[in-house]
């Protein structure tokens, strides 16, 4: 009988020994912190304690340093974190700020049950995804640091965009290295709508925004309507009479079945009896279809130039010398556009040498 009891006495202390006692330490996650929440465990149906570090965390960035490669990220679930019961006990002073960095503590028993926490400071920096591939890449080049990557690329980027502007508008050499080194030809485009409008740039990236949200908040799918017209040569009642009513979806249901159904648009598009989206444009500003033809041709000269407004060429020699000739002067009278932009042109010059 004493030998049970000793027996039952060695099981019960071995039982809290693995159970409740700490008996390693580990690093858990070290990172920028985010924040601590509460969660559920629905599995083992108990409340975790949840902290939360910004993507990427120490042993994310020395993975992809030694792989090479970027650790998946998902839209959907946080990556970088660490949970524990919450009756864990945290012991530290310290107190996680958000976007500081910070290394998480535990104290674990034998299982990895974390008993006792704590945070402490930690050298651990971090930026962003980009500049960590910049980093990668200069390393795997050979060059000495970062900036120096940076400004060799820079420099590519820059001799890329003179030989494509030489190519484009004809210019020489001395011509093209005047202009900004904006790359992609969307980007000089809304740069020079800018100019030729007098509205920012992001003003005019706002108001494309809204007119796209505008179109999607439609409750109809013109290109999912084309194909079902093409299908079953019919439409359904509410789609057909949103078109009667809606002249964007109008509009973009008619250039769709036009492209994708040029030997039968007319025969389709007879039935249905829609009207001109044009002339319901025009209706809903209170204007006749001419008025509104005419607009949109204003609209557009003004916002990238007309064929006799000023070219790549034109606007560089402004820029330079601040002479206009005495047709382009005559130009600039009529052109509101072009007076605009060879004015904004000039300010860049004498401020930055660019355009």
């Amino acid at each position: 009988m004493e030998g049970d009891m000793d027996i039952l006495i060695v099981i019960i202390c071995l039982s809290v020994f693995f159970l409740f006692v700490p008996v390693k330490r580990k690093c858990l996650v070290e990172g920028l912190f985010k924040e601590e929440r509460e969660d559920y465990d629905f599995s083992r149906d108990r409340k975790l304690k949840c902290f939360y570090f910004e993507d990427f965390c120490r042993d994310c960035v020395e993975e992809w340093r030694r792989t090479g490669e970027m650790p998946e990220k998902s839209l959907w679930t946080q990556r970088c974190g660490a949970a524990m019961s919450t009756f864990a006990i945290n012991i530290g002073l310290l107190k996680p700020e958000i976007g500081k960095a910070v290394s998480l503590i535990a104290w674990q028993t034998i299982f990895g049950r974390v008993v006792f926490y704590y945070f402490q400071p930690s050298n651990f920096e971090w930026t962003t995804w980009m500049d960590e591939e910049d980093r990668q890449e200069a390393k795997k080049l050979g060059f000495p640091n970062v900036a120096t990557y940076k400004a060799d690329r820079l420099a590519k980027f820059a001799e890329e965009c003179i030989l494509e502007a030489m190519q484009e508008h004809g210019l020489s050499r001395e011509e093209a290295e005047v202009l900004e080194p904006l790359g992609s030809g969307s980007i000089r485009s809304l740069n020079t709508e800018s100019k030729r409008t007098g509205i920012s740039a992001s003003m005019i990236e706002a108001a494309e925004m809204d007119l796209l949200e505008n179109e999607t908040n439609c409750p109809i799918d013109y290109s999912d309507a084309v194909t079902y017209l093409i299908e079953e040569r019919t439409l359904d009642p509410e789609v057909l009479g949103h078109l009667r009513v809606c002249w964007r979806c109008n509009q973009w249901f008619t250039i769709t079945l036009r492209a994708k159904a040029s030997p039968d648009f007319s025969e389709l598009s007879r039935g249905l009896n829609l009207r001109d989206s044009h002339e319901m444009h025009a209706e809903e500003l209170g204007i006749t279809p001419a008025q509104l033809t005419k607009r949109i041709e204003e609209s557009l000269t003004l916002r990238y130039g007309g064929k006799n407004c000023f070219g790549m060429k034109e606007r560089i020699t402004f820029a330079r010398t601040g002479d206009l000739t005495a047709e382009a002067r005559t130009h600039i009278e009529s052109c509101i556009g072009c007076q605009r932009m060879v004015i904004a042109d000039r300010a860049d010059f004498l401020e930055r040498g660019k355009i």
